[in-house]
């Protein structure tokens, strides 16, 4: 898996709240030795991360439809030539 040292620490962070809200644990979470309660942190990361990544998609999804559109709207219609004009 490729991740972004400097951000993983912080969605992981931000999954297990979201999951424990969902699926409390009572583990104690210790950032110098947090691999050591994987298995006990593990469903509410993953849970949490589900809707963290399903959030953000959607979220992604609409703001990159509502720039293209933007951006066609404001492109003149005859500005490019089409194939039969080419011909």
């Amino acid at each position: 898996m490729v991740s972004n040292i400097f951000t993983s620490p912080f969605f992981m962070a931000l999954s297990y709240k979201l999951g424990s809200l969902f699926f409390p644990s009572h583990a104690e979470i210790n950032f110098r030795k947090w691999y050591n309660h994987l298995d006990h942190l593990s469903f509410s990361i993953l849970v949490g991360s589900l809707i963290l990544s399903f959030t953000l998609s959607l979220l992604a999804y609409y703001l990159i439809g509502w720039t293209v559109d933007r951006y066609r709207k404001s492109r003149p219609t005859g500005s490019i030539a089409t194939q039969d004009e080419a011909a």
